[in-house]
């Protein structure tokens, strides 16, 4: 339960989220159509050879292409985020966040409900025009989760 300093509304996390987002594990819809670009953890970049970490998966998509939510959640955040570009990331309670970059429009409003398989913003496209990406997070509090593991095969 979270409450609000010197409020005495408080609001559960079931109130917005699944109210067992860990129970979803391999079930939640993939955010938008397309094929996985980059998967999740370590990748050397085949030109220069440095190696980062990846915290979710990219996904190759259509510029224009709905981006949906893959469980019901209350929106944290949505705008723009350094190293993001705009941004949605949406509350599943229990400490469970999704996080949503690269789009173009963004539908939603910080604080607003979404239901699962809602349109909360538009692919953009990408730089080389050859269409949009999008980078998809799970996170657990601050630890982010191999997306893979947890989305419907």
């Amino acid at each position: 339960v979270s409450c609000l300093v010197g409020s005495e509304m408080c609001i559960r996390d079931r109130d917005y989220g699944e109210g067992d987002f860990a129970s979803l594990k391999g079930r939640l819809p993939r955010p938008v159509s397309g094929n996985t670009t980059r998967e999740y953890g370590r990748f050397r970049h085949p030109e220069y050879g440095t190696i980062t970490f990846n915290t979710g998966i990219d996904i190759s998509t259509r510029t224009g292409e709905p981006v949906r939510a893959v469980a019901r959640g209350r929106v944290e955040y949505a705008g723009d985020l350094p190293g993001y570009g705009n941004c949605i990331i949406l509350n599943h309670g229990d400490g469970y966040y999704t996080l949503y970059a690269h789009t173009s429009d963004i539908f939603v409003a910080q604080t607003s409900q979404v239901e699962k398989g809602s349109v909360i913003a538009e692919a953009g496209s990408a730089a080389s025009g050859s269409g949009g990406t999008i980078h998809f997070e799970i996170r657990q509090a601050k630890k982010a989760l191999d997306p893979a593991e947890r989305l419907a095969r």
